[in-house]
């Protein structure tokens, strides 16, 4: 059962657990005027409190949500994301309509619903962060991959470069 002290305690302890290669990279296209956004199947309530002391907008955070009663989590909010079929692809879909991504996209992630993003044609491209999954994902299409969070910048910027950006 959570409970919201269980959440701070969890975010008191990631807070200072992004590799510093993570952290280089997020610095660096901040720096570059990169828009950042993050689509979870997480939870907002520590997502956002964790991007938000990674210098991310909480606007630009779009996660689960929990029913609370009192301090205790009683259920799962309905939310797109809660269907692997159609979540982050309609939510970008939905940003890309309302103009709120521009220029190209690049989708970092590690699961089939960030790569369904891609087969689905509504990012330029992805990057698949294999070093959080347990297994590499599986998929028919060809996909940049990092084994590890040094690699993700340099992926980044071959991707931006690919669609005429760079940064």
């Amino acid at each position: 059962r959570i409970r919201r002290e269980h959440v701070q305690r969890y975010i008191r302890e990631q807070a200072n657990c992004l590799p510093e290669a993570l952290r280089t990279t997020l610095r660096h296209l901040q720096e570059q005027q990169v828009g950042i956004h993050i689509i979870s199947g997480g939870y907002m309530e520590w997502i956002v409190p964790l991007a938000a002391s990674w210098g991310i907008n909480p606007q630009h955070v779009i996660a689960n949500r929990f029913f609370w009663l009192g301090s205790r989590a009683l259920a799962i909010r309905p939310s797109p994301l809660l269907s692997s079929s159609k979540g982050k692809s309609a939510i970008v879909r939905e940003w890309r309509a309302k103009g709120r991504l521009n220029g190209p996209v690049i989708i970092v992630g590690d699961g089939a619903a960030d790569h369904r993003v891609l087969v689905n044609g509504l990012v330029d491209d992805f990057i698949c962060v294999d070093y959080y999954a347990s297994a590499p994902l599986d998929c028919a299409t060809s996909i940049k991959r990092a084994a590890h969070p040094t690699e993700v910048l340099g992926l980044i910027r071959q991707a931006l470069a690919k669609h005429g950006s760079e940064i």
